[in-house]
């Protein structure tokens, strides 16, 4: 591992503080990062946009011990039927470890199955080609915990593989002096390791309405990754292909082009390893229940208002940031033990804001292939806007957001945008 931000301690202490109640709340638990998203809750990238109910996001069901929720809280038809099952709706997000990719969609604490895909090309603004970070594809899965390490709350276990892809503002050049004024080609393959608490506790929240008798919830999130990095991340060999296939699809010989550089300015070979702690919780919950549409749906109208940290660190990334997220809509309620949803529907929006300070950031500062030296620097602070939607129906939950972020080199080449924007999209099969 490399530089460990000297926030880690604070976040940590942060994360596990004794809950304060402040009124009495409902619903599903936290959310995150990623991703994601918004990107997003998702994103959460996004990421949720960690990540809307973040995660991917930017959380899952909860245990047969945590308390119900009172009889003001459910209306009658969703009370406790003998023998049903209890499949769980909390929302949250994750975060991916060593990554500067988007923060992930939001997305439910329910078991999944998701593929999510983010590339600068479904961005908003116009991409003549690829920049930055330009492409990124992660599947993951996860389930409920059948041997918990904490005492309390309800854990996720999980793993994801995937693989990020980084290139300079022009890739058609293969001028090496000019190159070495821009980011470097990068490429990240990875498999990881996923952990989730959510609790029905948080250090600070106000609740009213529907969720006005339930208690507050937080979640916890750590992942722990493994990689490649170099020519052995395979990012230039999929990125040419795929141009070349597109190229071919649409009959345009010259769009999009082929990448020049990456055999002149890839950052070189080698195994890196880091580690992403994640804390969300809700500081405002507001709901109100729709009558029979809740009881057919197993969801309400709320608003949610959530802060959020995170920190990175380990041979490949070093940050830490702050942030908050928005979520309004048709999101799921809280359910007690024993009740099951015929059909589950959710439709909501969500927007995070993050400011992150960067440490180290390997896809930039890492050795070069050939001893090559790069010119250009880490900016320090990076900060990313997400906005997105998430919508389910039954066990299929679709996730859309819009990142824009800040550059992240200290002086980027001339003609660069000095404000990039990513489209982050996401399936998920939850069961």
């Amino acid at each position: 591992m490399s530089r460990l931000p000297s926030a880690v301690p604070l976040a940590i202490a942060f994360a596990f503080a004794a809950p304060i109640r402040a009124q009495e709340v409902s619903d599903q638990g936290p959310v995150a990062t990623d991703a994601a998203v918004p990107p997003g809750d998702a994103p959460a990238r996004a990421g949720a946009p960690v990540s809307a109910g973040t995660s991917d996001s930017p959380a899952p069901p909860g245990p047969s011990e945590r308390a119900a929720p009172g009889p003001d809280l459910v209306p009658a038809s969703l009370a406790p039927t003998p023998g049903a099952s209890f499949p769980g709706i909390r929302q949250g997000a994750r975060v991916r470890a060593g990554q500067l990719d988007p923060s992930d969609l939001p997305e439910g604490y329910d078991s999944r199955f998701m593929i999510e895909e983010e590339n600068d090309a479904f961005g908003v603004g116009h991409h003549p080609t690829d920049d930055f970070y330009t492409q990124g594809l992660r599947i993951s899965s996860r389930w409920a915990s059948r041997v918990p390490v904490a005492t309390s709350g309800h854990e996720l276990l999980g793993f994801a593989a995937g693989q990020d892809i980084y290139t300079p503002s022009n890739i058609g050049t293969t001028d090496l002096q000019a190159l070495r004024h821009d980011r470097p080609y990068a490429g990240w393959l990875y498999g990881a390791l996923l952990w989730d608490l959510l609790m029905d506790s948080a250090p600070a929240s106000l609740r009213l309405g529907a969720d006005g008798g339930d208690p507050g919830a937080s979640a916890v999130h750590l992942e722990l990754a493994l990689g490649t990095t170099g020519p052995h991340s395979a990012a230039g060999a999929v990125q040419t292909s795929w141009h070349g296939f597109v190229r071919q699809l649409t009959g345009n010989p010259n769009a999009p082009p082929d990448p020049a550089g990456w055999s002149l300015y890839q950052t070189a070979n080698a195994l890196a390893a880091g580690v992403a702690l994640a804390y969300q919780f809700d500081l405002l919950r507001a709901a109100a229940f729709l009558g029979e549409a809740t009881a057919v749906t197993g969801s309400r109208l709320a608003v949610r208002i959530s802060p959020r940290a995170r920190i990175d660190a380990g041979t490949l990334f070093d940050a830490a940031s702050v942030g908050l997220e928005v979520r309004a809509g048709l999101m799921a309620a809280r359910r007690p033990p024993g009740v099951q949803i015929d059909l589950p529907v959710e439709l909501y929006a969500f927007g995070r804001a993050d400011g992150r300070y960067v440490a180290y950031d390997g896809f930039i500062e890492a050795p070069l292939l050939n001893g090559v030296t790069t010119l250009v620097g880490v900016a320090p602070f990076v900060a990313d806007l997400d906005a997105g939607i998430v919508a389910r129906l039954g066990g299929l939950e679709l996730a859309w957001a819009q990142v824009w972020r800040t550059n992240e080199l200290r002086a980027g080449p001339r003609g660069s945008r000095r404000i990039h924007d990513v489209g982050q999209l996401r399936v998920a099969f939850v069961y």
